[in-house]
């Protein structure tokens, strides 16, 4: 008896353990492209845009500074120029209350509409600072 889906399950197992030697993030494709394919895409100007425009609406830089660059304390990041994803992560993280350290409490109150796109532009627009 013959097993026609053996040799792509073989092949499939071959390609996830060469991704995950060379890092994981190159095997998320396998398993969801879509979020494969948000890893990698370019923002564009318009997505950029938007996020200073909600940065600056969300009251954002009151506490963060112009641009998040110049926090109003010590204590409170500097949030320009990171990475884009971890941004995303961060603000996500905060307002749905998984992450509570530090001043995420303050931030958690302000950030509790912000949507997931409205996240993902304000990460984007940081990114670029």
């Amino acid at each position: 008896m013959k097993c026609s889906a053996f040799p792509k399950l073989l092949k499939r197992t071959i390609l996830v353990l060469f991704a995950f030697a060379l890092g994981a993030p190159l095997c998320v494709h396998l398993f969801d492209p879509a979020f494969a394919g948000w890893l990698v895409r370019d923002r564009s100007s318009e997505e950029v845009r938007l996020g200073r425009e909600l940065y600056e609406a969300r009251g954002c830089q009151a506490c963060h500074g112009a641009a998040g660059r110049h926090p109003i304390f010590e204590e409170y990041p500097e949030i320009s120029g990171q990475r884009e994803t971890y941004t995303y992560q961060q603000i996500i993280q905060i307002r749905d209350g998984l992450r509570t350290n530090g001043a995420s409490h303050h931030m958690r109150s302000a950030i509790q509409s912000v949507t997931d796109s409205e996240a993902q532009a304000i990460a984007a627009y940081l990114a670029r600072q």
